[in-house]
């Protein structure tokens, strides 16, 4: 049976484009509230509003309600969800996975520890809280970085202080949202945290960052001036720790854990049919008015 890694299940929560059944069917009902606090307001001699309302607005909106409420609270699933769901059926079914590196997947990876060690420090959690256990229930798995207490912590590392989120407000990634959801479902714990850290480069980076200028710049090596400046943009270690982690606390919200397990729902009947070959190999584009 299908079940959704927590960092993926931000992908399978992102809403398709344009309105849902839900909120067309919530519009309907409120316009026709308000068709019919009209009506009711109108004094003897407005027969022509009447009429209108009447025999027109009124009827559409109730049958335009009619044909939503069977489907009013059916799940659908975005691109975005459906492109993941076949790409787990590739690696799932035939073990092929899509190559994925950047930059900054890079340096998350590779200052995982650094950064850890860092959010620890400054937040006071326990340095021995790692945690490699991996958890999983009927529709979701995953593996929390941390697990302290009551807190499940998930660790971000940020790839200079231009994407490190020192004054947002609110949490920059909706994706990261999903993730704690997960654990906390997972963990059966009540409060997560995403904790961004603002860590040095490790130097392997850095050196890809300085030949790049080289590169970009058709030049043979990178000036001086223009290393200076780059490792600069990279070395934070000078800056007072306690400016280099920016915590955005999430509770545990059931109701949303709730509609990801219908979503899950929803992507296993997905991903099912996308093991029926025979449906997928043809595509015809007909002509119009055919």
């Amino acid at each position: 049976m299908l079940k959704i890694r927590a960092s993926y299940t931000g992908y399978l929560m992102t809403d398709p484009r344009g309105k849902s059944n839900r909120a067309k069917y919530d519009e309907a009902v409120e316009k026709l509230a308000s068709k019919q606090k009209r009506l009711d307001g109108l004094g003897p001699k407005a027969e022509v509003s009447r009429d209108k309302l009447t025999k027109i607005e009124i009827p559409a909106l109730e049958e335009l309600i009619k044909q939503l409420e069977p489907v009013k609270d059916e799940v659908l699933l975005s691109e975005t969800a459906k492109d993941l769901l076949i790409r787990m059926y590739w690696e799932n079914e035939h073990g092929i996975k899509k190559e994925f590196t950047s930059k900054y997947f890079d340096k998350g990876n590779d200052a995982e520890d650094v950064s850890i060690e860092l959010a620890q420090r400054v937040n006071g959690w326990d340095p021995q809280a790692h945690n490699n256990e991996g958890y999983e229930n009927e529709y979701i798995t995953g593996t929390p970085d941390l697990i302290y207490n009551e807190l499940v912590p998930d660790i971000k590392t940020s790839w200079t202080a231009l994407s490190f989120p020192l004054f947002e407000k609110e949490l920059p990634n909706e994706l990261y949202y999903w993730q704690i959801q997960s654990y906390l479902a997972l963990t059966g714990r009540e409060m997560g945290v995403v904790s961004y850290c603002l860590v040095d480069t490790p130097e392997l980076l850095v050196m890809d960052e300085i030949y790049k200028y080289a590169r970009i710049n058709g030049l043979i090596e990178t000036p001086a001036e223009a290393e200076l400046e780059i490792r600069h943009a990279h070395n934070y270690s000078r800056l007072p720790e306690a400016m280099r982690v920016k915590n955005f606390y999430i509770e545990r919200d059931d109701e949303a854990i709730d509609r990801l397990y219908k979503r899950v729902e929803e992507a296993r009947k997905f991903y099912e049919g996308l093991k029926d070959v025979e449906n997928w190999r043809n595509v015809y584009r007909l002509k119009p008015g055919s």
